[in-house]
């Protein structure tokens, strides 16, 4: 496929149902950024339009944020995998060793090794191996059901031969010689569990980081400003609400009825707009709005 026939082929599926998508796609991802700024604000008696964020600024000034978001739904989905994998796993595995043919045959052999075993009885061990595989096809990639099929009968055979003559040194412990290695094991479960199951599992991950982690992280950074400190991750530019501590000049009189500003408050920036700067007062607990002409303000390191 050629380039231009690649890009008109994009062309056409942004302008039809792609356009669609694409809306969907900033206006779940506005929210979704939306959601923690507001938390965070709102911890401290703000709200993002209080502090000048609109919908280019949460966009654009989260492009860190979301980056580092992806990292963290990368980390959830391989997290989940592996759940849902070794839950799967031992799921099946269970059923397997709890059925009736498993408790048959457990019943039937005792303590006996395989060499003393019936042939009815062996080909019910057999079966039992089958049953595993098809309960488990990933043990497959490691070793191919004729492969263990093989490796058991031929252990058989040398129990046979050792009671036959004991001087035989075959192995008699009445297991394959084959041996699962079950990490390995685990992670082609794992495997297994992205491919068949990406979709749900990058959705669940996702919702979790958007609506979840990224609210939770913001709850805890306002109360780290509330505490009178920065928080963390703020000044890597990760995130478009801010919280910067600052020291305050006054330039004039406040106006009439607006809260007095202390020279040697404890203050932080949480935005505003060319007309007001909004800073939060960490010892009075409030946040206050005041014309940006009327202070001046610098960063406190």
């Amino acid at each position: 496929m050629t380039t231009s026939t690649m890009a008109d082929r994009l062309q056409r599926w942004v302008l039809g149902a792609g356009a669609v998508w694409l809306t969907l796609a900033g206006v779940s991802l506005y929210a979704a950024l939306r959601l923690p700024a507001t938390l965070f604000y709102a911890q401290l008696e703000a709200t993002p339009e209080r502090a000048g964020l609109g919908y280019v600024d949460l966009l654009t000034g989260s492009t860190l944020g979301v980056i580092a978001v992806f990292i963290l739904v990368g980390a959830l989905f391989y997290a989940l995998t592996f759940v849902v994998g070794f839950g799967s796993l031992y799921a099946r595995m269970g059923r397997l060793m709890f059925s009736p043919e498993t408790r048959a045959y457990q019943k039937a052999r005792g303590k006996k090794t395989l060499g003393e075993l019936t042939d009815d009885e062996f080909e019910l061990r057999v079966d039992l191996l089958r049953r595993m595989y098809d309960a488990v096809p990933e043990i497959a990639e490691q070793v191919p059901f004729a492969a263990m099929e093989a490796s058991l009968r031929a252990e058989r055979l040398a129990s046979i031969a050792q009671e036959e003559d004991p001087d035989n040194n075959a192995r008699t412990t009445g297991q394959s010689g084959i041996k699962l290695k079950v990490f390995r094991l685990l992670f082609d479960t794992q495997a297994a569990a992205m491919r068949r199951h990406w979709k749900a599992l990058v959705g669940v991950s996702a919702a979790a980081a958007f609506f979840v982690g990224l609210p939770l992280v913001a709850i805890s950074q306002a109360v780290q400003v509330r505490e009178g400190e920065p928080f963390i991750g703020g000044n890597l530019g990760l995130f478009a609400y801010q919280a910067s501590p600052v020291d305050v000049r006054l330039n004039g009189e406040m106006p009439s009825g607006q809260a007095p500003i202390d020279p040697d408050g404890d203050y932080f920036l949480l935005g505003g707009t060319p007309q007001f700067v909004t800073l939060y007062d960490a010892e009075a607990d409030v946040s206050i709005q005041v014309p940006a002409s009327l202070v001046t303000i610098t960063s406190r390191g």
